[in-house]
């Protein structure tokens, strides 16, 4: 996927480190893992990142901002 397809330029995403991910793997992470480094640390597919942020921001447009509450742990 080139950046013109990204909502953010790639260099955006990487200097953010969403790409990092972590040691813990589980069933549901499986599909956003590119790969995982010698270490033992999970490195992120920042594309399919970018498909689920797409994916949420179309749902959210749904509703009116003061209807929606954002909860994150990190």
């Amino acid at each position: 996927m080139a950046d013109e397809e990204l909502l953010v330029p790639n260099d955006t995403y990487l200097k953010a480190g969403i790409h990092i991910g972590t040691k813990f793997k589980s069933k549901f992470m499986e599909n956003f893992i590119y790969k995982t480094r010698a270490d033992g640390l999970s490195v992120l597919n920042v594309q399919k990142i970018d498909e689920r942020i797409r994916m949420m921001s179309n749902m959210l447009a749904k509703f009116e901002p003061q209807d929606i509450l954002i909860i994150s742990r990190r």
